[in-house]
């Protein structure tokens, strides 16, 4: 398998103020194992990069895609 960027969107509006919570106590939770990353906000989402910014115990591989439905 291949390393991978990833770009991981949460929406901020469906999270609601008890999921950003939560998804803050993630990141520090994550950060306290040594894993760290690019993080921003824009367009109503939470974005979390995993690209060359992520470090620590961790690695992203592609898998596959996911296949369309029609």
């Amino acid at each position: 398998m291949k390393e991978a960027e990833v770009l991981i969107q949460f929406d901020m509006e469906k999270l609601g103020a008890e999921g950003m919570q939560k998804l803050h106590q993630i990141e520090e939770l994550l950060l306290e194992i040594g894993v760290s990353f690019d993080t921003g906000a824009g367009f109503g989402n939470r974005d979390w990069e995993w690209d060359w910014s992520l470090k620590g115990p961790v690695m992203v591989f592609h898998k596959k895609f996911k296949e369309e439905q029609t």
